[in-house]
């Protein structure tokens, strides 16, 4: 199709040639047929017209060649080499296709990066193994470990593998995930600073999956052929791109970052007064200590049975959200709140949110410390 301008450029053409062969040809005179010059005249501005038009519509497929490419939204396990291999590409040409990431990382989990127009996918397995050279990984997927060495340029199927990345025949989209760790899931999807973060997945073969979120230890269980870490951010949390680093049975670190969103906080000014005024960073250093010896405390099997419930029926709004920078009598915003509060009328029942088993009372006055005890059961 032709576009408006190149329509109205051409229009205006063949306007002013008709206009001046007008002038020129349109005088009566002896012996001298007037049209016949201005047919002429037309016939060639229209023959001039033509060639316009099919020069334009002759660079149309140039532009058309010239498409945005595809994007990716990235998933644990979209590593360089797993796109490259996914999308039959080399990872030089979508370092090219993105510069604007860091090419001694990994894509971002939660990223989108660019694709080759023309890229397709195709199914497969990526493995990892460093059991040995080719011959077990071969045999378990029924190739030929002369073949699958000379595929991947190995030499020979008697070498160590060494973690090398192994193209295998599958029907699953590639992925490069830890050796050992068939699926990998994030949750949740943004992530953002203040949450708690889980990680699950299939494995086989393992005994042990270490996590962390950059310096943050991850609570890692195993049960059958699964897995699931879990870990908490604070408030204060930088977020950005922190890096998902796993390791299973001792083995090599897999690290993909994780991009996080930004988060809108409120700032909270409070004025204390009275012994709450007497609250120094003495008596809240102890408070912590003694909650991070509470944290440690894990019975062998939970006490609840249903989801957590909040510890009022009935509430006039919420006074304060978790995560709320907070500045008392005037002072840096240097804390955060890390709870939230509830506005209701005085005698309003306060319950549990679930069941479980009393560990301490304490009182934040610092005239009255010693009311802070635990139970002998505990």
């Amino acid at each position: 199709m032709i576009t408006y301008m190149t329509h109205c450029i051409i229009v205006h053409i063949y306007n002013t040639v008709r206009h001046k062969c007008q002038r020129a040809f349109w005088r009566p005179a002896c012996g001298r047929n007037p049209h016949h010059g201005y047919n002429s005249c037309v016939k060639r501005a229209l023959g001039i017209i033509c060639l316009l038009l099919l020069a334009l519509l002759a660079t149309r497929p140039a532009v058309a060649r010239q498409a945005a490419p595809t994007t990716q939204l990235i998933a644990p396990g979209d590593t360089w080499v797993a796109l490259a291999a996914r999308y039959g590409a080399d990872v030089a040409t979508l370092h090219a296709l993105n510069p604007q990431l860091n090419r001694s990382q990994q894509p971002a989990i939660g990223a989108t990066v660019n694709l080759p127009p023309t890229a397709t996918p195709r199914a497969g397995r990526l493995l990892r193994p460093n059991d040995g050279g080719l011959l077990q990984t071969a045999a378990r997927a029924g190739l030929s470990p002369w073949a699958l060495a000379a595929a991947h340029a190995h030499g020979s199927p008697y070498r160590p593998t060494l973690y090398r990345p192994l193209l295998l025949p599958g029907a699953g989209d590639i992925r490069d995930l830890p050796p050992g760790i068939d699926t990998l899931e994030v949750s949740p999807a943004p992530p953002a600073a203040g949450q708690a973060l889980g990680l699950r997945g299939r494995i086989a073969g393992v005994t042990t999956v270490n996590a962390r979120l950059d310096t943050l230890a991850a609570a890692t269980t195993i049960e059958d052929d699964r897995f699931l870490a879990l870990v908490g951010t604070g408030a204060f949390f930088a977020g950005g791109r922190p890096e998902v680093i796993i390791r299973v049975d001792g083995g090599p670190a897999w690290i993909q970052p994780w991009q996080f969103v930004e988060r809108a906080w409120d700032y909270q000014d409070l004025t204390l007064t009275g012994e709450a005024a007497e609250i120094d960073q003495q008596a809240r250093d102890e408070e912590r200590a003694r909650l991070r010896a509470l944290w440690t405390v894990v019975t062998p099997t939970p006490q609840w049975t249903g989801p957590f419930r909040l510890p009022l029926d009935d509430y006039l709004h919420q006074s304060a959200t978790y995560g709320g920078r907070r500045s008392y009598n005037g002072g840096p915003y240097l804390t955060y709140h890390e709870g939230v509060d509830f506005s209701a009328y005085a005698g309003t029942p306060v319950l549990a949110p679930a069941a479980g088993t009393f560990l301490l009372y304490t009182s934040p006055s610092p005239r009255d410390r010693t009311r802070s005890r635990m139970p002998s059961s505990a």
